[in-house]
């Protein structure tokens, strides 16, 4: 007789590690693949869309995970008239965000959505010494003023998304 495969955790497991795992197939059937399009709708959007509009599904061509058609829901047909216009940005915006054309075009449903409760970024916290000083030190060969206070403004962003190293 065979012992069944029992896999074994030691301790806790972070909640958050395990949502995917059970949120995977829900938003499989929507053609969210893992829900990135609705849990990071407000960054790839911007707050003032993101409280307008949210992400139902996305229906993609057979055999395909490219080229989607994405199905927004609004809360009025005058609603989803204004965001039409608006299609091609919030398009380039969701292709960027995944870096391929996985939305080709955008369909709107008007009916009842959910409220999101943050559509607001997240607050960037303070750089620490030693991390501004590492930051200006890879800025600084930079001549272009433009392209060096971009830059300095992702890389405050991603630097600031981890905890600070002592």
């Amino acid at each position: 007789m065979t012992k069944p495969n029992i896999r074994r955790r030691r301790g806790f497991r972070a909640l958050s590690a395990e949502i995917a795992i059970l949120t995977k197939r829900a938003y499989g059937k929507r053609g969210l693949a893992s829900g990135a399009v609705i849990r990071d709708w407000p960054s790839i959007v911007g707050p003032h869309l993101a409280g307008r509009c949210q992400p139902d599904r996305i229906v993609f061509p057979r055999g395909r995970r490219d080229a989607g058609i994405l199905y927004l829901r609004t809360m009025s047909g005058a609603e989803s008239l204004e965001l039409q216009h608006l299609s091609p940005l919030i398009i380039d915006r969701i292709n960027g965000h995944f870096g391929y054309r996985a939305v080709a075009s955008m369909k709107f449903e008007p009916g009842f959505r959910p409220r999101i409760r943050d559509a607001r970024p997240r607050e960037v916290r303070r750089l620490a010494a030693k991390e501004e000083a590492k930051l200006r030190k890879q800025l600084s060969t930079i001549e272009d003023e433009s392209l060096r206070r971009s830059l300095d403004r992702l890389g405050r962003a991603v630097i600031s998304k981890s905890p600070p190293r002592d």
